[in-house]
């Protein structure tokens, strides 16, 4: 392939403030000795989560990303 048939790279898409949120609340959950098993069940993560759901964030496929990084 030549550079002209090569697709457009996309830049990666900024976080959006909910995402931002969702990704501290596991963060602060984990670091205050949460199991990452427990922390779907947690209150602040379900308010969020639910929040976040709604907006139409994937929170199972962000959970997944996040729990692989810890």
């Amino acid at each position: 392939m030549t550079e002209e048939e090569l697709p457009p790279v996309s830049a990666p898409q900024p976080e959006s403030p909910l995402e931002s949120e969702m990704r501290q609340v596991i963060s602060l959950l984990v670091a205050g000795g949460q199991e990452m098993g427990d922390i779907m069940e947690h209150p602040q993560f379900i308010e969020v989560s639910e929040r976040a759901a709604a907006a139409g964030v994937d929170v199972w496929g962000m959970f997944v990303r996040l729990s692989e990084e810890s």
